[in-house]
């Protein structure tokens, strides 16, 4: 591809929202700006958190990335999480102040905290309070059409600095209004599911009523998802040394 057709594609322009925007991809790449550590992944945005005239800000970049997951993977995904957090504009705990940078950068304002995962390895328990809120955030956001399906993923969930829960990562969600009732449902039980799921792990004994029922039940059910027990054979050999995944193979 021609530099110059390379260039025109890239400088297309997508409105993220009315107004100007509080700064620019220029302002960013001159600014000051602080690598936030995240899984590694050759198709996952770098992450950074970069602070202008006395605000500071979380980016999601896919512009690092190569030409053609920047322009395939990185839009769907920006223009998708960029949907999903302008329809929860103003709610309590998600990011604000969304906008697009560009079509490959998502911004918002920095939230500081700690997700759950970074928690459970320090021994730091969040008690029944914590987790009703974040029921009562992930409820809320349903209400407004949004599915974030990967809260069972406890990267995606921080505790902020006064011990509040902050939904955060919504590159997997989705919009649930034009879905059929059934669908929407089931898939609302996934979110719920990762609440109760670490509601479970950091305050077993007080969960207990309809929300440790829907618990059981949705891990009944996930007993019987297809190709489960595959994929937990694939991942336990990528795991096993060498010589046991050799000496594994001849006893099957």
């Amino acid at each position: 591809m021609s530099p110059v057709l390379r260039r025109s594609i890239e400088g297309r322009s997508e409105i993220s929202s009315p107004g100007e925007k509080p700064f620019t991809r220029a302002d960013l790449e001159e600014g000051s700006t602080t690598p936030i550590q995240s899984r590694h992944f050759w198709a996952r945005a770098r992450h950074v958190q970069f602070s202008w005239q006395g605000s500071t800000w979380f980016v999601k970049d896919f512009r690092p990335r190569t030409w053609i997951i920047r322009q395939t993977i990185g839009r769907f995904l920006v223009r998708r999480e960029f949907r999903a957090l302008k329809a929860l504009d103003g709610m309590r705990g998600v990011p604000q102040g969304v906008f697009r940078l560009d079509p490959f950068a998502l911004c918002s304002r920095y939230l500081p905290g700690k997700e759950l995962m970074q928690l459970k390895k320090e021994r730091v328990r969040p008690g029944k309070e914590f987790f009703v809120a974040l029921e009562a955030i992930v409820k809320e956001m349903h209400g407004r059409g949004v599915l974030h399906l990967d809260l069972r993923n406890g990267r995606n969930i921080l505790v902020d600095t006064e011990g509040q829960p902050v939904l955060v990562d919504f590159q997997s969600s989705l919009k649930s209004a034009r879905m059929p009732r059934w669908v929407r449902r089931a898939l609302e039980r996934v979110d719920l599911s990762g609440v109760y799921k670490w509601w479970a792990r950091f305050s077993p004994e007080s969960l207990d009523g309809p929300e440790a029922e829907e618990l059981r039940k949705f891990n009944q059910a996930r007993r019987l998802w297809p190709f489960k027990r595959v994929v937990f054979q694939v991942r336990l050999k990528r795991k096993l040394p060498r010589r046991l995944r050799k000496g594994n193979q001849r006893c099957s």
